[in-house]
């Protein structure tokens, strides 16, 4: 038996901006990141805003973001990912 992670839902426009980002030669810096940080912080009243390309880096710079350093203590569930220890 399959069963999936997560199903992926392409009924709108996700395929054509895909296809832009691969025809534009530029996979990771095609502009649609800059438009979506661009958009993600003015939706959440922010000054700025960074995509990055997992939770586990963005759990990175929330620890570095609230000064957790060596030493530090800090909780996280029993059932969890291990990036996220």
């Amino acid at each position: 038996m399959n069963i999936p992670f997560s199903k992926v839902d392409c009924s709108g426009n996700e395929l054509a901006y895909v296809g832009e980002v691969l025809k534009s030669g530029w996979l990771t810096t095609a502009g649609k990141c800059a438009e979506f940080e661009k958009r993600f912080a003015e939706a959440v009243g922010a000054k700025h805003a960074c995509a990055v390309n997992s939770a586990t880096a963005a759990l990175h710079l929330a620890a570095e973001a609230i000064g957790i350093g060596p030493g530090d203590k800090v909780l996280v569930p029993t059932m969890t990912f291990t990036a996220s220890a």
